[in-house]
């Protein structure tokens, strides 16, 4: 009778062992979001590139691009990430394998983007998460070209006018060091790879404490894009 009860004892604790494992392994198995927000951009920044590359592979992109640029005989890797639908893509600048800039922009990369409220309501999201994110930073806004010294005015009268207007940047500084920035524009732009659409939304971030621009003399009196855009 002891020997029946020991051996159902070792059953009873070979099935509770493999039930807990069972149990442990699938709290690992966590949905990933594939959605890119404000605060993963302002997160990637200032990580290492290894572990900003993985964070934006399992969001479902793949690299597209690899580019070097010099400064001053300090080397600068520039990545690109399109994502699977070709609607949004990622651009990030490292620097000693850290992530010192990276842009985030919203709008089909191929053909024209006809689903313009989707736009208007990727600009309006990202921009109130810079708001509340920056909020202690120095402000400057552009409608077209009428500027504004606060956020929710500009919104208020973006709300009025998004159907007919051109284009619209949002800035926020803190010590001319870090840098968060959030565009609209309906007109034709291009980058190398892949070119801006009409209809678009651009999202960046900078922290040049981690670039090599930091040592720059004249980087307070200049503002200096993460990229160039040139107008058709």
């Amino acid at each position: 009778m002891k020997k029946q009860l020991l051996i159902l004892s070792a059953i009873i604790g070979i099935f509770f062992f493999n039930s807990c494992k069972e149990e442990d392994d699938n709290t690992d198995l966590k949905p990933v979001s594939k959605s890119i927000n404000f605060q993963n951009i302002k997160n990637y920044v200032g990580d290492s590139f290894s572990r900003v590359n993985g964070y934006i592979l399992i969001k479902g992109y793949k690299q597209i691009e690899y580019s070097e640029t010099n400064y001053e005989n300090n080397l600068i890797h520039n990545y690109v990430y399109l994502s699977k639908d070709s609607v949004k893509y990622i651009k990030l600048q490292t620097f000693n394998n850290i992530v010192f800039a990276c842009e985030y922009h919203y709008g089909d990369m191929y053909v024209i983007n006809t689903n313009v409220d989707n736009v208007f309501s990727e600009y309006k999201n990202l921009s109130n998460e810079a708001n509340n994110l920056f909020s202690g930073y120095n402000y400057t806004g552009f409608l077209d070209e009428d500027s504004y010294s606060n956020h929710q005015d500009l919104i208020y009268v973006f709300d009025s006018v998004k159907y007919d207007m051109n284009w619209c940047d949002e800035k926020w500084e803190e010590n001319n060091i870090r840098k968060a920035k959030v565009s609209y524009f309906n007109e034709d732009y291009f980058l190398p790879v892949p070119p801006y659409p009409i209809n678009h939304v651009a999202v960046e971030y900078w922290d040049y404490s981690f670039s090599p621009y930091i040592n720059f003399k004249s980087l307070a009196n200049e503002d200096r894009p993460f990229i160039n855009l040139h107008h058709k």
